[in-house]
């Protein structure tokens, strides 16, 4: 592997060196370029037949790249799934009309769950990168704290991040689990839940 040529890069206003290399294989291609820059723009920095076309792509992946991060911050994607058992008004065997009044107009869209039967639900919420362009795009915290894989959360609602904000929703996990394990407790154990209802008290109080 013969080193091609070396260039200079300002990549956040600070200037690195990278080497560009060629392979019959790999084509041009820079080394160890950030990942981050690829994952964000969708440009590739490798299997190029002709230098030129490298050092576009490398120019053209840069300024978008800078000017992604210039709108970067981190949110708090979240949305509430359920079944339509729980949700919406049952008119007769697996047939729904209408959402019940509790349920959220913004959740009335894509809250549903595939199978309908039994009174589930579900809260997923994720801590994300919000950067834009052209349009907005979300992407995945790696452990690094820069941009991951891509995702789409077009109908989740999004708020910004603080701290206080992610331990309120790390708050709800943790209700929820407490909540699931009073339910399982109850209804693992026949004699104690025969006995809780017989005696008329409240399974969940």
């Amino acid at each position: 592997m013969a080193k091609f040529t070396t260039v200079k890069l300002n990549i956040k206003d600070k200037l690195e060196t990278f080497s560009i290399h060629y392979t019959q294989k790999e084509g041009f291609y820079i080394k160890d370029f950030p990942d981050e820059i690829s994952t964000m723009t969708g440009f590739r920095f490798s299997h190029y037949q002709e230098e030129e076309k490298l050092n576009n792509a490398i120019y053209e992946g840069l300024l978008k790249y800078h000017e992604m991060i210039k709108t970067k911050k981190k949110v708090i994607a979240y949305t509430f799934v359920m079944t339509a058992d729980l949700g919406m008004h049952k008119t007769s065997e697996d047939c729904y009309r209408g959402f019940k009044t509790w349920v959220p107009q913004i959740f009335q869209s894509h809250s549903l769950r595939s199978e309908s039967s039994g009174r589930g639900f579900s809260i997923n919420w994720k801590i994300l990168l919000e950067m834009s362009s052209d349009k907005v795009r979300y992407y995945s915290v790696n452990e690094e704290g820069k941009a991951g894989r891509k995702v789409n959360v077009s109908n989740w609602q999004k708020v910004d991040w603080t701290p206080e904000r992610e331990q309120a929703f790390r708050g709800i996990d943790n209700s929820m689990e407490m909540l699931a394990m009073r339910i399982v407790k109850i209804l693992g154990s026949k004699k104690e839940l025969l006995e809780m209802i017989d005696n008329k008290m409240k399974l969940l109080s």
